[in-house]
């Protein structure tokens, strides 16, 4: 779960609220970076990622226009612009109005607005994702 930072208008995780903030990085308008991206914070996407993106314990924000052409692995995704590869989330995946997700997605939980679109498989049930896709207790 994330909670806005008044101040900045920046998603931060909850685990984190009591410590520093996390990292935040912003992938802008006309950047395009190919290859595996890695990050512990917030990372949010406007532009094009054209490889994985790994955020163990931290957010992937994919901002309208934005794009990721692979696979997203985080705590939680917030997805306004495209993701054109799966997802793995632990926690919690949010498409927004006009956001698309051409791939499957696992995670615990989800949410979905009147306009956003995905275009593969959701694996739930109650279950933690995992690194492979499948599901855990948890």
């Amino acid at each position: 779960m994330a909670v806005l930072d008044a101040v900045k208008n920046v998603a931060l995780p909850i685990s984190r609220l009591s410590a520093e903030p996390a990292p935040f990085s912003i992938l802008a308008t006309g950047v395009r970076l190919t290859g595996t991206l890695e990050t512990s914070g917030v990372l949010r996407v406007e532009g094009v990622v054209a490889g994985d993106l790994r955020a163990l314990g931290g957010q992937v924000l994919v901002a309208r226009g934005g794009v990721i052409e692979g696979d997203v692995e985080t705590s939680l995704a917030v997805v306004e612009g495209e993701v054109r590869g799966g997802i793995v989330a632990d926690e919690l995946v949010e498409l927004k109005a006009g956001g698309l997700v051409l791939g499957d997605i696992t995670t615990h939980r989800i949410t979905v607005e009147e306009g956003a679109t995905l275009n593969g498989t959701l694996h739930m049930n109650g279950k933690r994702a995992t690194e492979n896709g499948k599901g855990e207790a948890g």
